[in-house]
């Protein structure tokens, strides 16, 4: 394949006037048909197909498995210059199509930072006039955009974050709940001891004050008892001026 491509060069693919060689590997790294062929450094442009491919195109709102391909890709290749292929609507492929806010706010800025990026290849052109997608890439809109500070698996799209904040609302408020519940425990808790040991300290008195009378009804009983009749006891007591009386 390579040998094939060394002879193909002078002759190449007619774009306007010019002959250049182009090559469109799919985006797995390396391209299992094109990756000889590739490392020759004859093509002037490659087209990497970012889409069919869901371990390398973009998915769910989330574009890290791309740029972390684009960079594989861009960084490997030394001569040419690499174009970001993608389908331009939904039912152009099977998976991949990047939406065009998405594709300028995140995509763009962070691929056109690579020394030999080229632009953005569309499939199909029938596909391409049904959506406007290159008139939208092509607009100030897109055009506009600086890179945002993201890499590796910290590119997401902005409104992909919406659900992060209501799993830290969601959290926050459980963890007051259970915060205040293990608060309300302990205070009962707390209370109920106390309330314990009150009570234990007053049945502790009822009965030192019990047996007290007690002894005091015997010590009465035992010292003071002058004598006793059918009817009634007679005890022996002091008045205030300390004369006994019976």
């Amino acid at each position: 394949m390579a040998k094939g491509v060394q002879r193909y060069k002078p002759y190449g693919i007619v774009i306007g006037t010019l002959k250049e060689t182009i090559a469109a590997p799919q985006c797995p790294f390396p391209d299992g048909q094109l990756g000889a062929a590739l490392d020759t450094g004859v093509f002037d442009y490659v087209w990497i197909q970012f889409y069919n491919n869901p371990e390398c195109d973009y998915s769910q709102r989330v574009v890290n498995d791309l740029l972390d391909s684009w960079k594989q890709w861009t960084e490997s290749l030394t001569t040419g210059k690499v174009f970001l292929g993608l389908p331009a609507s939904p039912a152009a492929a099977d998976s991949g199509y990047v939406p065009t806010d998405l594709l300028c706010e995140i995509v763009l800025p962070v691929v056109r930072m690579s020394r030999n990026y080229g632009g953005v290849m569309l499939w199909t052109t029938y596909n391409d006039k049904q959506s406007g997608y290159s008139n939208y890439i092509k607009s100030s809109l897109c055009t506009q955009q600086k890179a945002h500070e993201c890499g590796g698996n910290d590119c997401h799209h902005k409104e992909n974050k919406w659900w992060i904040w209501i799993i830290i609302g969601v959290g926050a408020a459980l963890a007051i709940s259970v915060i205040f519940c293990l608060g309300y425990i302990l205070r009962r808790k707390n209370k109920t001891q106390v309330d314990g040991r009150l009570n234990q300290e007053k049945m502790l008195h009822e009965i030192g004050g019990n047996a007290v009378d007690k002894a005091r009804s015997i010590e009465i009983e035992d010292s003071d008892k002058l004598g006793e009749s059918d009817s009634d006891t007679v005890y022996k007591g002091t008045l205030i001026d300390r004369q006994e009386k019976s």
